[in-house]
């Protein structure tokens, strides 16, 4: 886990350091952790994120995506 930059984390005591979230804000990205692994940032205005779920609907620019439509591509029969 990087160290450099401006670290925002809530510390609670009873609960597993595994699943505690920080945020780390540096010269090069902004980099959101669970514990000690980086799941997602923000970098040269691009999101990268190591596994999504998407509860509802996406939309990319004109292309919305329902969950119906995204469960059937996930089953593999989208666009058939």
């Amino acid at each position: 886990m990087e160290d450099a930059g401006l670290r925002i984390t809530r510390k609670i005591s009873s609960q597993d350091p595994s699943m505690q979230l920080s945020m780390l804000l540096s010269e090069q990205k902004l980099s959101f952790y669970q514990g000690t692994d980086e799941v997602a940032y923000f970098s040269n205005n691009k999101l990268y994120v190591t596994d999504a779920e998407i509860l509802d609907r996406l939309q990319l620019e004109s292309l919305l995506l329902s969950h119906v439509q995204m469960a059937t591509c996930h089953l593999g029969t989208w666009g058939q």
